[in-house]
């Protein structure tokens, strides 16, 4: 119970904030899924249907004016068959964040509400079988031992960048936002020997969520 207030009274002190401040929050879940090429109306909706390829996630934006101000998190778990007899599956954790800056033609939160959008960010893949070798590696080095093993659980890790346009739904306190984007980088850190994720170029995304504010 005593959680539960907290949450209400944090709530209501964002959207006092908001208010006050002439900015509107919003807070949501994502369903996102790429293509190799330039997807046309009825590739998405093929996908829609299908229904297999989405990657689930959450958002939260500020929007002051006409400027938005977000961030994003795509999240899924991976998994395939394994040609390892120990092992029915390989598992795998992907994660696409970024953080972005868009530009409202609306300058409330109006019905329709059409937008560009530049993000930066992250994406990777992680592998998440247990490691062939039981001895921590750290254990291991630190023991001065010369010949510790060598499993590095990083599968994929880029430097990503993007750049949308989408459209906004807002029903009273309630919004729902279809965007197209389109991702030019895709570029392991520097300096470093990692696998590029296997981003695909474009991406199709639908989020719903809360809006707090004007």
């Amino acid at each position: 119970m005593k959680k539960f207030l907290i949450s209400l009274a944090i709530l209501g002190m964002v959207t006092v904030s908001v208010s006050a401040l002439n900015t509107s929050a919003k807070f949501g879940a994502i369903i996102g899924v790429g293509f190799v090429d330039s997807p046309t109306v009825k590739d998405i909706v093929n996908e829609i249907d299908k229904g297999v390829n989405f990657k689930p996630g959450i958002e939260f934006g500020l929007k002051v004016d006409r400027i938005g101000f977000g961030i994003s998190s795509l999240l899924m778990f991976n998994r395939t068959e394994s040609i390892d007899p120990n092992l029915n599956w390989n598992w795998a954790f992907d994660w696409i964040s970024t953080i972005n800056i868009g530009y409202h033609f609306a300058k409330s939160w109006y019905l329709l509400d059409p937008f560009i959008e530049a993000g930066i960010g992250a994406a990777g893949r992680v592998d998440l079988n247990p490691d062939d070798n039981p001895m921590d590696q750290t254990n291991c080095i630190e023991s001065g031992n010369l010949n510790c093993p060598d499993h590095n659980n990083i599968l994929g890790l880029s430097i990503v960048n993007y750049f949308a346009a989408g459209l906004s739904l807002r029903i009273r306190m309630l919004y729902i936002t279809g965007k197209l984007s389109y991702w030019p980088l895709n570029s392991p850190p520097p300096a470093t020997q990692f696998q590029p994720y296997p981003l695909k170029q474009f991406q199709f995304t639908v989020s719903a969520g809360l809006v707090l504010g004007k």
